[in-house]
């Protein structure tokens, strides 16, 4: 008998491709890849300064494992790894952060086949 839930997954993650995400371009040093994302939560910050009310914005990324493919190699989320978003004619760079204070990435789901990235904006240009 089939594993109704992991066959549910697999429908899942084509319908987020097909239904829920959007292009980005996931950047590590001079490597650089075009993949299908889906843009989650996406939240304000106290960036910290004194004297304004100086906000920032972190946003979370699924995306399916295999799409990383960097320098012709499999890769995951790292230290120093950009994303680049662009949506009504405004482009945001946001850096990886790492979600828990040690890892750059997890598993979005119980199989494996997605992995979710928090990001910080960095710039944003129209």
């Amino acid at each position: 008998m089939p594993n109704l839930l992991q066959s549910g997954m697999e429908w899942l993650n084509e319908q987020l491709k097909a239904s829920a995400s959007s292009a980005i371009t996931y950047t590590r040093g001079n490597a650089s890849r075009t993949i299908q994302a889906t843009i989650g939560r996406h939240k304000p910050y106290d960036s910290g300064e004194q004297g304004n009310s100086v906000y920032g914005f972190e946003m979370r990324v699924t995306f399916e494992r295999t799409a990383l493919v960097l320098s012709n190699a499999l890769t995951l989320p790292a230290r120093g790894d950009r994303i680049t978003h662009t949506a009504g004619g405004v482009t945001s760079v946001y850096d990886v952060l790492p979600i828990d204070g040690e890892r750059w990435w997890r598993d979005s789901d119980a199989f494996g086949k997605r992995i979710e990235v928090l990001v910080k904006l960095q710039s944003r240009t129209t």
